[in-house]
């Protein structure tokens, strides 16, 4: 991965750095997670099977660099499957002069 911002595009854009991850967890990979980000100047990163519940949930909050901003979609676990264990889950972690959301 590229460690520097590299020059405006034909088009006179900035090009994005972007990288995906499946994480297979969050739990106790918050600060690898942010450290990743900060580490190869990321404008976006998304972590697949980040395991979580909900948006609250700690490590994943742990894992978003000062500046940065969290969208997330915990997969869902009704009551009914209670039993089962909670993979899946996404969350997209941006630079906070972006804008985004969930559609």
């Amino acid at each position: 991965m590229p460690t520097q911002r590299q020059p405006p595009s034909a088009y006179g854009l900035p090009d994005l750095l972007t990288a995906t991850l499946n994480i297979r967890s969050i739990n106790s990979k918050a600060i690898h997670v942010s450290e990743l980000i900060v580490d190869h100047h990321l404008d976006i990163l998304a972590l697949t099977e980040t395991w979580h519940s909900h948006g609250d949930d700690l490590p994943l909050r742990r894992s978003v660099p000062p500046g940065y901003s969290l969208v997330d979609l915990p997969r869902d676990v009704s009551a009914t499957d209670a039993n089962l264990l909670n993979h899946g889950g996404l969350a997209i972690i941006y630079l906070s002069s972006f804008t985004a959301r969930r559609i």
